[in-house]
């Protein structure tokens, strides 16, 4: 059993459909039917022979897909959708079968049948990679890697996700909400130093006076004393 991740319209598009119908479906219509097209080979064929704009890496690419979808996946692999605000669809991917004239809103003809499971995964409770993981552009993905960790998440349980990375703006906030009166002084007088300035502090004292001096020259034509108190 494996884990896969498949986009089912841009944005979601027909995911209600699609869980209401239990199915899950890609595009590609102007290929035929995935069932006499065995080979990788014969998908890359019969895309050059439709509208689609590809280069030969984007034929590649497209065909894996396709191929992906309608060859590699089995049924009992497990396929997780995105349902929006971050929340997935988990489900259990039946045969596959081409649906010359579909019926209802969505349009994607290659289609496999499934059974959606009624509880979804949260990104949140994820780890960073696999939440990570779930923002890939292309329309189907392994998920293969994670498979432990959505083993858990499906079945309730809890799986420590990996610490989120903190933001840059983040890191430094919390670095100079650590400083005392004396190092933030210091902090000043390097940050003017680095945009231009001389600067200085003045002895540490624990008052309301001037703190850090600088004085800025503008290519000789004025010089800008700024005075800081911390």
């Amino acid at each position: 059993m494996s884990y896969y991740l498949i986009r089912i319209g841009e944005g979601a598009k027909y995911i209600i459909e699609a869980r209401a119908k239990q199915f899950i479906a890609i595009g590609w219509g102007e290929v035929p039917d995935l069932n006499k097209l065995e080979t990788l080979d014969k998908i890359k064929d019969a895309l050059s022979k439709t509208s689609y704009d590809y280069n030969t890496v984007q034929t590649a690419i497209q065909a894996g897909q396709i191929y992906r979808f309608g060859q590699e996946l089995t049924s009992g692999d497990k396929v997780l959708s995105p349902l929006g605000k971050g929340e997935y669809l988990v489900g259990d991917v039946g045969e596959y079968y081409f649906d010359e004239k579909p019926q209802g809103a969505c349009p994607y003809k290659h289609r496999r049948k499934v059974k959606w499971l009624d509880n979804t995964l949260k990104k949140e409770d994820m780890s960073t990679n696999l939440s990570y993981s779930l923002g890939a552009i292309l329309t189907i993905c392994s998920l293969e890697k994670y498979a432990n960790e959505l083993d858990a998440l499906i079945a309730g349980g809890t799986y420590t996700p990996a610490e989120k990375p903190q933001k840059i703006r983040e890191i430094i906030l919390e670095g100079l909400k650590q400083l005392d009166g004396e190092g933030f002084e210091k902090f000043i007088r390097h940050l003017l130093e680095i945009v231009g300035f001389t600067a200085e502090t003045t002895p540490y004292v624990s008052d309301k006076g001037i703190d850090v001096n600088g004085t800025l020259d503008a290519e000789g034509l004025a010089n800008v004393t700024l005075r800081v108190q911390v």
